[in-house]
């Protein structure tokens, strides 16, 4: 069980060891007392905390105890470290948060880089408290040691910070590469929490929206995917990947496919992620290169926002913010979760999601790409069979169509266009009916 992905959020070495400690490494059985597997059960026992909460805190005091052990120069695991004296645990817990803690008044960028993220920090020193408790070490977690230290994770203040625009994402979308093209997208378009972009599979495509043939894969667009989210435990939630965005995915997960072999296809993963295992580090890595190309001061997060932004339009155009919250993966109200219950076998429900979600789809092509909604092609369409009832020649009519189908012309343009050149045929028309009336009456008149 994996329970290290996507909570690591500081560089391998933060702390050296004593000299001659660095080798300690305490010898493990697979069903020890200290195991992943039986630690969570003694903490499920005693907590009402998610598996996922659980795997952070683990992971963190497990980290902790490594270096303990090189301090102490002897193996320390989760039980042998209740034995120590209680002051020795306060003095221990303080040495490490003060190794490691942030300072960003004082510190260089490099300095920083060698710590440990203070949202990490705190999950540390919480989790040791939490751990003294369970096991009636002491009577509270209050009653630990108070140990004061930045837990800000933000190296500027919110005023400081830029807001991502559209216009940034448009120039992004025409500089970027294929494969961070696609990250991009899935967190400003989607907006996925970073530590689910590398972590979503061919296989989370709901099977009516993909089709694997001759060592290529085929998306229906808009194409819908589940997801399960790392730290959100077993909670299924429902991402849509709008057409620019599936036909970006589907284009880069064909450049991955190497074997004919089905399974194996499904196990690609959607997002630019080349290791094993990534975290939301190797994402930060991609945003912040493109933030300092586009000299921009921003959070990589605030790009979650704009998806946050741009989903909105399910609020306030079908009054559905359960939907909305549930395709940001927020728990919301209950109905979010039990209403989209049975989606992925009723084509009826996948439908009505669609059906709403067009007017997102059509806001990301009309304003990011710039590519006409299927709303606007539906009454260009319109207009252009009046034209042609009003005897407008086809060449004319696509010459105008193709100005607006390129964005080169506005469908309040379009439609002034038309109704002028229509009128003109009409009159026209009328006129030709009124000259031959009058010559045929001329030639009978004469007869």
């Amino acid at each position: 069980m994996n329970t290290e992905k996507g909570l690591d959020r500081s560089v391998t070495n933060h702390v050296t060891p004593p000299t001659g400690a660095g080798n300690v490494k305490p010898e493990k059985e697979k069903n020890a007392r200290d195991s992943v597997e039986n630690l969570i059960l003694v903490w499920k026992n005693k907590t009402r905390l998610k598996t996922s909460s659980i795997s952070g805190y683990i992971y963190n005091i497990k980290k902790f105890l490594k270096w303990v052990s090189a301090t102490e120069q002897k193996p320390i695991d989760e039980y042998t470290f209740l034995e120590m004296p209680l002051e020795k645990i306060y003095d221990l817990t303080e040495q490490y948060i003060r190794l490691n803690e942030v300072r960003f008044d004082d510190m260089s960028e490099a300095e920083i880089k060698t710590k440990i993220a203070p949202k990490q920090l705190n999950s540390t020193y919480c989790g040791v408290k939490k751990w003294l408790f369970i096991n009636k070490i002491i009577n509270n977690t209050k009653l630990f040691r108070q140990i004061d230290f930045n837990k800000t994770t933000t190296k500027t203040s919110a005023i400081d910070q830029e807001v991502i625009e559209i216009r940034h994402l448009k120039t992004a979308f025409n500089i970027l590469p294929l494969d961070e093209k696609v990250d991009i997208g899935l967190y400003a378009l989607c907006g996925l929490r970073p530590q689910m972009i590398h972590a979503i599979r061919v296989k989370d495509i709901f099977p009516q929206f993909y089709e694997i043939k001759d060592k290529t894969i085929h998306l229906k667009k808009p194409t819908l995917i589940v997801g399960r989210t790392p730290n959100k435990g077993d909670f299924d939630f429902l991402i849509v990947l709008p057409t620019k965005l599936a036909e970006w995915v589907e284009a880069f997960v064909n450049t991955k496919i190497t074997t004919d072999n089905i399974e194996e296809i499904k196990e690609i993963k959607l997002g630019n992620c080349k290791k094993i295992k990534c975290d939301h580090r190797d994402l930060n890595d991609v945003t912040n290169k493109l933030f300092k190309t586009l000299k921009l001061n921003a959070s990589p997060y605030t790009l979650r926002s704009l998806g946050d932004t741009i989903l909105e339009r399910l609020t306030y155009i079908h009054n559905d913010e359960d939907l909305k919250e549930f395709l940001m993966n927020h728990t919301g109200k209950i109905s979010a979760t039990y209403g989209l219950k049975g989606i992925l076998k009723s084509k009826e429900r996948q439908d009505e999601v669609l059906r709403k979600y067009q007017c997102v789809e059509d806001w990301i092509n009309e304003n990011i790409f710039e590519v006409r909604g299927k709303a606007e092609k539906e009454k260009a369409d319109l207009i252009t069979d009046f034209a042609k009832l009003s005897g407008v020649s086809e060449e004319k009519i696509k010459a105008i169509r193709e100005l607006f189908d390129t964005g080169k012309m506005t469908i309040e343009q379009l439609k002034d266009q038309i109704f002028t050149i229509s009128k003109e045929t009409t009159k026209e028309s009328i006129r030709n009916e009124i000259r031959t009336l009058i010559k045929d009456e001329l030639n009978n008149g004469g007869e």
